[in-house]
């Protein structure tokens, strides 16, 4: 059987972050909110909360939860 599970970007975004934290605790992934910042910093970015400066640019979900290991072969980001 090859039946793939969907994962929300919510819980895919928590997944990341949860990551994100054991490498350094003060980086988070972040969606942008306005028209300016989606253009700058693409629809998800990383920024150092302490710091506040942008770690990452145009953070594409799944290829970073892939890369993080947090979402299995079996899964897939439902849209």
């Amino acid at each position: 059987m090859n039946a793939r599970t969907p994962v929300s970007r919510r819980e895919v975004v928590r997944r990341i972050n949860s990551s994100l934290k054991k490498d350094d605790p003060f980086h988070v992934l972040r969606r942008s909110r306005t028209l300016r910042a989606h253009r700058e910093l693409g629809e998800y970015y990383v920024v150092d909360r302490i710091r506040e400066f942008v770690v990452d640019r145009e953070v594409m979900l799944e290829t970073e939860a892939r890369k993080r290991c947090v979402l299995a072969d079996s899964e897939y980001l439902a849209d």
